[in-house]
């Protein structure tokens, strides 16, 4: 089992040059766990605090992924499309296929965040960032990047194509990997959902267990192909984290235990495939909870 700490995880840069979305220079941006697993499972989590507003603010084009996505708004609001937003305390699950955007920030925002896939869809980790650069190169020497859009000219026809710059990089990367075209697959759900933990009750699922059930979505195939979140309301007892399926669980609290460890405020603690784990915790302490899909 990994923990990771807000206040000593790396902070990625913001500025770096090879980015394909506009604004946010002043965001600080906290790297706490990504994998590459034996399996296919693909996935990052992290913390962004996005400082920017106005002209300097995060924008993206409306767009759609490959990938799923969680997030968590720990302080602040942020939009999903104009005029509607996930605000603090509040979860959004963002299915494979589903479009979601323009996006604009105007307000401040601190969120955690998931993003994660199978085989390719997602593409975090040493392997998929080797290629990261000369992907890049590919795409500028037929096109450019503009607004957080891929615009592409056909060099023999005069035809202009334009598409997300994310989805655009990814399908770069995965066709020198692989040799063939990243298809986004069609959208299972409509919309992204929007979760509102304070409104579910909690019920008794063991001495000094409480759990709320928050979710349990099926954008992968099989009889295990489900994500669920939960949150865990813990008083002297303690939580399992199974071997069978890759969990993360975090906490804005002081006073998560696990590996022997009692946490500051901010931790997280992400358990593999393969490995049984648990946590704990007194006094009424909250975690959220995440269980990640497998193939088989």
């Amino acid at each position: 089992m990994q923990i990771g700490l807000v206040d000593e995880a790396l902070t990625l840069d913001a500025n770096a040059p090879d980015r394909v979305r506009n604004g946010a220079p002043n965001r600080e941006f906290k790297r706490l766990f990504v994998d590459d697993a034996p399996d296919g499972f693909n996935f990052w989590f992290f913390r962004s605090a996005h400082k920017d507003v106005g002209e300097d603010g995060f924008k993206a084009p409306r767009h759609n992924h490959t990938f799923q996505q969680i997030q968590f708004i720990e302080e602040g609001e942020r939009d999903w499309a104009p005029g509607q937003y996930i605000t603090k305390g509040m979860l959004a699950y963002m299915p494979r296929g589903v479009y979601y955007g323009p996006q604009n920030q105007v307000t401040p925002v601190t969120a955690w965040g998931f993003q994660y896939g199978f085989g390719g869809e997602l593409q975090r980790g040493d392997f998929w960032e080797s290629h990261r650069a000369a992907a890049l190169e590919s795409l500028k020497a037929r096109g450019k990047i503009e607004n957080g859009l891929y615009i592409e000219t056909d060099s023999a026809t005069g035809k202009v194509t334009t598409r997300d710059a994310m989805d655009a990089l990814y399908d770069e990367r995965y066709f020198m990997v692989r040799g063939e075209h990243l298809v986004i697959p069609p959208a299972r759900y409509e919309m992204p959902i929007i979760i509102q933990p304070d409104n579910f009750e909690y019920f008794q699922a063991g001495p000094g267990v409480e759990i709320k059930q928050l979710g349990r979505f099926f954008d992968q195939n099989g009889p295990n192909g489900d994500v669920s979140m939960a949150v865990v309301r813990l008083s002297g007892g303690t939580y399992p984290l199974r071997a069978d399926r890759p969990q993360v669980a975090w906490t804005l609290s002081a006073g998560m235990e696990a590996e022997g460890r009692t946490l500051p405020e901010r931790a997280a603690v992400y358990s593999p495939r393969g490995e049984d784990g648990e946590i704990g915790g007194k006094d009424g302490i909250e975690v959220f909870v995440v269980e990640f899909p497998r193939l088989d």
